[in-house]
């Protein structure tokens, strides 16, 4: 943790995000978060605690809709920062193969 927020301070403070950057990179980490958060709330919730509120069948359409609009969220996201490696010359210089195949992947 602690690592991550001073990496997170010192980024901020020596290289500011970009407008694009700032929404992909937001974009695909809501997104993947949301996801996760969905599922495991949805595979943990016992089904008496959800029962009295909503039936089986609208729990399963609310974790549809839902993960589809995370994930549509996050493929955004991360279609821009994939695309911004692939197109800018001196991003794509200083980018590995390893780092586009993750993009890709995710």
């Amino acid at each position: 943790m602690a690592v991550f927020l001073i990496g997170s301070l010192a980024r901020f403070d020596r290289d500011q995000y970009t407008e694009e950057r700032f929404v992909a990179a937001a974009a695909s980490s809501l997104g993947v978060l949301f996801l996760l958060l969905g599922h495991a709330v949805g595979m943990l919730t016992p089904h008496a605690v959800y029962a009295p509120l909503i039936t089986a069948a609208q729990k399963q359409m609310l974790a549809i809709v839902a993960g589809g609009v995370a994930g549509g969220i996050a493929l955004v996201g991360l279609s821009i920062l994939l695309w911004r490696r692939w197109s800018d010359p001196r991003i794509r210089l200083t980018s590995r193969t390893g780092d586009l195949a993750i993009l890709a992947i995710l």
